[in-house]
């Protein structure tokens, strides 16, 4: 017989495996990479090389402060809310966890 502690010791491993995978996700470092990048950016060069927010296999050319760059920093922020909002449940499911572990 599996004792609850244990149980609830497998499930905060699971839940921290989960977080890993996302935070070593290649397409989530990319994006929080890029987005970064775009907002941060202040510029020699009056265009900018990013990859797309869509296919991260495509290259796009923008204007430094034009409107492209500001629609392309909002779908990276949408792309990337996508796993924050994950992370989040994840997060908050692990502290539920752990106060039912260590009260």
């Amino acid at each position: 017989m599996i004792s609850k502690r244990r149980i609830l010791l497998l499930q905060l491993l699971d839940i921290e495996k989960a977080i890993n995978d996302i935070e070593l996700n290649t397409h989530f470092r990319k994006l929080k990479r890029n987005l970064k990048n775009l907002e941060t950016y202040s510029g020699g060069s009056r265009k900018i090389r990013i990859d797309s927010p869509d296919n991260l296999n495509e290259t796009l050319e923008l204007r430094s402060n034009s409107n492209d760059m500001q629609i392309t920093i909002e779908k990276y922020r949408e792309n990337l809310n996508k796993y924050v909002i994950k992370l989040e449940g994840l997060y908050q499911e692990k502290n539920e966890l752990k106060k039912q572990l260590f009260p």
